[in-house]
Parts: C-alpha cells; structure tokens; sequence
C-alpha cells in the first residue's frame, strides 16, 4: 500500500525531479510548473489529475496509472507510455512536446492530441482508434502497424 493519499490538491512549482518524489497516489489534483524531470513515478496512480506546464521529461514510469489525466504545455520527452499501467491508460494532451516518446503497442483510443510536437515518437502497433491529431508536428513519428 502506498504511503499518501493525496485528493483534489494543487501542486504548484513543485520540484519532483531524480528520485525527490515519495511513492502516492493523487486523485482529482492539480499540477502546475511542476517539475517531474528524471523522476521515479513507478507504481504511483494519477486519476482525474491535471498537468499544466510542466516537465516530465525522461520520468520512469513502469507501472504508473495515468486515468482521466490532461495534459497541457507540458514537456514531455523521452518518455515510454509503454511502460504504464494499461489498465485505464486515458490521458489527452494539448501544446505538449513529447519527441522522442514511445506509445509502442498502448490502447490509447480516443486520445485528442492537439497543436502537439511529436517528432520521432514511436506509434507502432498502437490503438488509436478515434484518436485526433489536430495541428500536431508529426516530424519522423513511426505509425507502423498502427491501427
């Protein structure tokens, strides 16, 4: 069992960045210019959770739940959403960079992806069924067996 529970909080200017962050799970909570680079979200759940211009960028994240979870001027490279919980992966991003990321073989249905820099990430065999990529830098970005 985790060790924090942390319901409809905001986080602002955080710095969760290497290993700072203790294991929790967080429910309805806010995020703003947080700073999440290099840190071990392993096992941690995120639920109904609102990330607004922060960094996550090379964040571990094997097993990490991210349910009803937005996204918005956030940076977000190198990351590999693979390595989520797929158990109710929902996520939506909006003026996020996310090059170099991977969503190799996730269900990621119904994912809204808007005026997003995409450049060199790994679609292959991944779900986006209903997905929309609105004004989206799809630079180099790999859709092989994407369905």
């Amino acid at each position: 069992m985790k060790e924090k529970y942390h319901n409809e909080k905001t986080f602002e200017r955080k710095d969760f960045s290497g290993d700072k962050m203790e294991e929790a799970d967080f429910e309805a909570c806010n995020f703003v210019a947080c700073d999440f680079s290099e840190a071990d979200l392993s096992l941690m759940d995120f639920i109904d959770c609102h990330f607004t211009d922060c960094n996550l960028s090379l964040a571990k994240l094997n097993g990490t739940l991210f349910q009803d979870c937005n996204f918005q001027g956030c940076k977000m490279l190198g990351l590999k959403f693979e390595n989520c919980n797929k158990f109710g992966l929902t996520v939506g991003f909006e003026n996020c960079t996310l090059d170099n990321s991977s969503f190799y073989q996730v269900q990621m249905r119904n994912t809204k992806f808007i005026n997003c820099h995409l450049h060199h990430v790994d679609f292959s065999e991944t779900r986006l069924e209903s997905s929309e990529f609105h004004e989206c830098d799809l630079e180099s970005a790999v859709f092989d067996g994407t369905y």
